[in-house]
């Protein structure tokens, strides 16, 4: 053969592939790039938003999505009745069988809770042992009856020790009305729930 022929096929469709494959290359390195970066923010909002623990709301992103619920359900003349849930007695679970095993209880005890939830349904983790469910359109005797399948639920559960729940339930009662003003009926009624003996669901 001629000197340098059967090395580099120099055929302008080949030329074309040549020239394109770096190019092409590139492009796929962009969107690899671009799906990655939107995977992590995806994950970082995740993060800012949902407890790490339970994957529950956290206390701010619970009050904005309430926020807008009520408003919705106000603005529309439907009812959004709200659940707070106190897990009993958690101290002397902590104080008994470890903090891990108090965190045991209360990621078993959201899992347990996420089960029985529509899809429109929202929970949020208030702090500590304390939880908050939203339940849009839904009247306050349909709420009590969720909370008493949440009450039996956590009965079921035994590791890594059994417990019970105090559940306060509450509906908004006017078009005028506040999350500050839901959140304090059922936080009144979750403590009466106490009062009572806990293990109890109470209307407020």
């Amino acid at each position: 053969y001629p000197l340098g022929t059967g090395i580099l096929d120099t055929t302008p469709q080949n030329l074309i592939y040549i020239i394109s494959y770096p190019f092409v290359m590139l492009l796929f390195a962009i969107a690899l790039v671009l799906m990655a970066t939107d995977r992590v923010r995806t994950e970082f909002e995740h993060l800012a938003t949902h407890d790490s623990l339970t994957n529950a709301l956290t206390r701010r992103q619970l009050t904005e999505v309430c926020q807008q619920e009520l408003e919705r359900c106000n603005r529309h003349g439907r009812l959004m009745s709200v659940l707070l849930i106190d897990v009993d007695y958690f101290k002397s679970i902590n104080d008994s069988k470890g903090h891990q095993a108090g965190d045991r209880v209360l990621v078993q005890f959201a899992e347990a809770v996420h089960t029985l939830l529509r899809r429109a349904d929202v929970m949020g983790r208030l702090g500590g042992e304390e939880f908050v469910v939203l339940l849009p359109e839904t009247p306050i005797e349909v709420a009590r009856v969720v909370a008493e399948r949440i009450r039996a639920k956590v009965g079921e559960l035994t590791d890594p020790a059994p417990f019970t729940v105090s559940i306060g339930v509450t509906t908004n009662l006017t078009a005028t009305d506040t999350v500050d003003a839901l959140m304090a009926r059922a936080d009144a009624a979750m403590y009466q729930a106490k009062a009572l003996g806990r293990d109890q669901v109470v209307l407020g």
